[in-house]
């Protein structure tokens, strides 16, 4: 039986309008101990039946520390409701996600009652072309046979370059024979750019809502030997989190200033008055700087446009787009420019980080990054029939530029830099740096002062999303004295950080207002409270090498930190 995602959606549901079913697809892999990531899995499924609003069919496979899901719910606001919870819980303090993709679908097949042993395929495909999918989605579900008993596929997304599907078969052999007779021609038909991803897993829990799918019943089991009882004890009930649009709209304030000075520079143009005859025209103005960087128009769709900088440096500059995977390991830096503007600087870049792999060097100038944020999409179908719209992640370009118009804070910028993290299609932030003629020897010359006396010119401030090494906790600490020593800001909160299998602790104190500022790095998370000096003052060294002592934390840890971030 095939279910079209727009007419009739199953027995007893008669959706006649126009709502597509959302497929959401995943991967979770342990950071470690496979056992201790496990067992919040398993609690995490056995409640999905309560807690996941309007789910229509799940699966889920494991394979060791691997684990995959394939979810389908009737709206995507169900969808959005039980990604709050997926992202809430307490599995990500001990694995991390892979891929999560959630796509209107529209095609559904589900034929028959799922056989122990059975296994789920995750496939997702990604084209050059922009609309090169069209035929291949519809192949994909014409040349089913009965070996695949369910079967998803999404609609072509991210700007209908990418498509994935799921597949569910009685053994390996089923898969492969429709990869071998259906998949890999079609493959052959399209521009195919790459493979995010291509992966087969045993199912260790399998659902499917709808009577009419064949035998399928509300029931769940195990197929584990290492859960015992998985999907077998009665879920407890409590209300889904609803995910919420945040307050503000940073990016609509941003198109509305764009569009006022794009009035005023006309209106500007048409008073100039016209050239004399016979005058020689004057030279073209300079347009500083460019790059060209996805925009997002006001529609939110994505255009490659070039944009323009103004120098902030005297000497030569260029201006690079560089793509950093998260969590970029960087030090941002708030520092004025030639005319005493604020501007925020690379202060430092981590040994071995993606942001040393992608080209990022100490001196360059952050102009503008990539953000991610929510935002309440408003469908005209939805607001007819009384809805308010639905929350979606969207990813836009943001200025870093803090004397801005409006102004930005040294804070926001980091925020926005940190919320690529939030990207649902995992793709890497983009960092627009200015870098001048010969930035390197300007921030050796400043890490290398041997007076500690004057820290002035240092203030800095740290984000574990922006630089989590593994097994170091960052927090922020502030100078109070010629000798570098450091106290403590109140009140201090850390939250647990999770970014690719690092796990760090975020502090997030109170703004202070006292200058200088200077990151500290802890080499242990339960030595949280030892700060260590960004100072290479001998004597402030030996008076953290003796708090480091007194703490427990060792010596030889202040001299570590001071020869790799100093």
């Amino acid at each position: 039986m095939v279910i079209d995602a727009g007419d009739d959606e199953g027995a007893g549901d008669c959706f006649i309008d126009a709502t597509d079913r959302i497929l959401h697809v995943a991967k979770w892999k342990a950071n470690g101990d496979e056992a201790a990531f496990a067992a919040p899995m398993e609690k995490l499924w056995e409640t999905f039946e309560a807690d996941a609003p309007g789910w229509k069919w799940i699966a889920v496979a494991r394979d060791g520390p691997t684990w995959l899901a394939v979810m389908l719910f009737s709206t995507d606001s169900d969808a959005v409701a039980y990604s709050e919870i997926l992202a809430q819980a307490p599995a990500l303090a001990q694995g991390h996600v892979v891929y999560d993709d959630a796509v209107p679908i529209r095609k559904k097949v589900a034929a028959k009652a799922l056989p122990p042993g059975a296994l789920l395929w995750l496939y997702c495909v990604e084209v050059d072309k922009k609309d090169a999918l069209a035929e291949f989605e519809e192949q994909l579900i014409r040349k089913l046979d009965k070996s695949i008993f369910g079967f998803a596929v999404t609609k072509p997304f991210q700007g209908g370059k990418r498509l994935s599907f799921s597949a569910i078969a009685a053994t390996k052999a089923d898969l492969e024979a429709y990869r071998t007779r259906v998949l890999n021609p079609l493959l052959k038909t399209i521009p195919v750019k790459t493979v995010p991803y291509d992966d087969i897993a045993p199912i260790c829990g399998y659902n499917d809502a709808e009577p009419e799918d064949g035998d399928c019943r509300l029931s769940w089991f195990a197929l584990l030997a290492t859960a015992t009882g998985f999907f077998q004890h009665p879920p407890s009930r409590r209300p889904p989190t609803l995910l919420r649009a945040g307050g503000g709209d940073d990016a609509a304030s941003l198109w509305a200033e764009a569009a006022r000075l794009r009035r005023e520079i006309a209106a500007d143009m048409e008073a100039m008055p016209a050239p004399e005859a016979g005058a020689a025209p004057a030279p073209a103005p300079s347009k500083g700087l460019s790059v060209v960087l996805p925009i997002a128009s006001p529609d939110w769709t994505i255009a490659d446009t070039e944009c323009f900088f103004e120098p902030r440096t005297d000497a030569a500059a260029e201006l690079l787009a560089i793509d950093v995977p998260v969590p970029c390991g960087v030090i941002l830096e708030e520092r004025d420019d030639k005319n005493g503007a604020p501007i925020i600087v690379v202060g430092a870049v981590g040994e071995g980080s993606n942001a040393e792999a992608a080209g990022v060097l100490p001196g360059d100038i952050l102009r503008a990054t990539t953000a991610v944020k929510q935002q309440m999409e408003m469908p005209t179908w939805q607001l007819l029939g009384g809805g308010i719209g639905r929350p979606r992640l969207f990813r836009f370009v943001f200025g870093a530029d803090l004397d801005a118009r409006p102004p930005r804070t040294f804070e926001e910028v980091l925020g926005a830099v940190a919320s690529n993290r939030m990207d649902q299609e995992r793709r890497p932030a983009i960092l627009v740096v200015e870098r001048p003629a010969a930035p390197t020897r300007e921030m050796q010359r400043r890490f290398n002062r041997s007076d500690a006396t004057d820290m002035s010119w240092m203030t800095m401030h740290m984000s574990a999303a922006l630089c989590a090494p593994p097994g170091f906790c960052w927090q922020q600490q502030s100078v109070v004295n010629a000798a570098a020593r450091l106290s403590r800001l109140a009140p201090m909160q850390s939250t647990p950080d999770t970014t690719d299998g690092w796990k760090g602790n975020t502090a997030m104190p109170a703004m202070a207002k006292t200058r200088p500022t200077v990151a500290a790095v802890f080499h242990d998370a339960t030595h949280a409270s030892y700060p260590v000096a960004a100072s290479k003052n001998t004597e402030a060294r030996a008076g953290h090498r003796a708090h480091a002592d007194a703490d427990g934390v060792g010596p030889g840890a202040a001299d570590e930190f001071c020869r790799g971030w100093c």
